[in-house]
């Protein structure tokens, strides 16, 4: 029975499941600040992240750092965010609606946080037809993620509407994950039970030999 046991806690302790496992994470916090609110000729910036052997790149945005407010409650994102808009304020803006990412190749489980942009709908969706829809709730001080499985090397970021306040679309990108990596293989069947036969083995010897 000891023996059993001892084995049990063996197998037990060898096994990794996925939730253990991390994704690859990007939230703009190494990119230099940016203004609070968006400039009025600002053009977009391209950013180019290599993580995890994957190259990722945003395209349409411009880096804004403590953006949001436009009420008395704190705006939800304190840090850098990846933004688009366009305002009647600001006729000179540049930035464009659908935000874009593109991957070098194929990924997985991909999040992307959406953060203090016009109250209304959005949509992932990739260049193979997948998408999702999501909502934001507040105007300037909510935030939802949309997510694709299995996407593409291509995925738009989009506001879909209503406009609001002579904007036809004003959101950030606050956060993207990717790439939960699969938990290591399971040994096959014959495999486990001729190791543990092995070990089963040794096990008991040693049992003897000290319980004698």
């Amino acid at each position: 029975m000891k023996t059993s046991v001892v084995l049990g806690l063996i197998a037990i302790s060898s096994v990794t499941t996925a939730s253990q496992l991390e994704a690859s994470v990007i939230d703009f916090s190494d990119q230099p600040a940016g203004t609070s609110g968006f400039p009025f000729d600002a053009s977009p910036q391209t950013l180019v992240y290599h993580i995890d052997g994957v190259t990722v790149t945003f395209a349409g945005g411009v880096i804004l750092t403590n953006e949001g407010g436009g009420g008395p409650s704190v705006p939800i994102d304190l840090g850098n965010v990846y933004a688009t808009a366009t305002l009647t304020y600001a006729p000179k803006l540049t930035l464009i609606n659908p935000l874009t990412i593109t991957f070098s190749e194929a990924v997985q489980n991909l999040a992307v946080t959406v953060v203090n942009g016009l109250p209304g709908s959005y949509s992932l969706s990739d260049n193979l037809g997948h998408s999702d829809s999501f909502s934001l709730p507040t105007l300037n001080n909510s935030e939802a993620t949309g997510t694709l499985v299995v996407p593409g090397t291509a995925v738009d970021v989009g506001f879909s509407g209503p406009p609001l306040l002579g904007s036809s679309f004003d959101f950030a990108i606050g956060q993207i994950s990717f790439d939960v990596p699969a938990p290591p293989a399971v040994p096959e069947p014959s495999t486990v039970m001729l190791g543990g036969g092995f070990l089963a083995a040794a096990v008991a010897h040693f049992w003897q030999r000290f319980n004698k």
